[in-house]
């Protein structure tokens, strides 16, 4: 792990991924080949984490809203403004050209943003944006700084599991 430049402190995969999350692309790409290479294990040994156009669209018919999270995934904080830009518009544009992405709302890539960031997402004609901030909503918040529940890695299993981890609920 410290050889990849991740904080060797507290647990190692944990630290991993936030390291990698930070990190330019290139470097993210080399790191995890020398992931796979350590590990032996390839990329179709990873299996598919992400849906498709046709999951994505069967979701959209069994009433779920389909809205943008970017192109690439990148960390937009550490991106220059036009890559910014770039990434709102052409996630937004994806959507669109599928009929998905009608309330204009953005989920920040982990969450991640800043004043520059939520500014640029207002422009590319957002009107809202995600955060993944545990929290309830409020009437004063920022729109573009809203709480986020994740709904991944098993945490809805069960209605109590699931209502358990939203909060103020319990």
């Amino acid at each position: 792990v410290s050889d990849l430049g991740a904080d060797p402190g507290g647990d190692p995969t944990y630290a991993l991924l936030e390291h990698l999350k930070d990190v330019p692309r290139t470097r993210r790409e080399e790191a995890l080949a020398a992931l796979r290479e350590w590990s032996g294990r390839s990329d179709e040994a990873a299996g598919r984490l992400l849906l498709d156009w046709e999951e994505l669209d069967r979701m959209a018919a069994a009433g779920v809203d389909v809205e943008a999270h970017g192109v690439t995934h990148d960390m937009l904080t550490g991106l220059p403004d036009e890559a910014v830009r770039r990434e709102l518009a052409e996630s937004q544009e994806s959507l669109r050209a599928r009929g998905h992405g009608r309330h204009r709302l953005f989920a920040y890539p982990a969450g991640r943003h800043d004043a520059r960031v939520a500014r640029l997402t207002a422009e590319a004609g957002f009107d809202a944006a995600f955060t993944i901030e545990r929290r309830l909503m409020g009437p004063a918040d920022d729109p573009f700084a809203l709480p986020r529940l994740m709904l991944h890695q098993g945490m809805s299993a069960s209605e109590d599991e699931f209502l358990m981890r939203v909060p103020g609920w319990a």
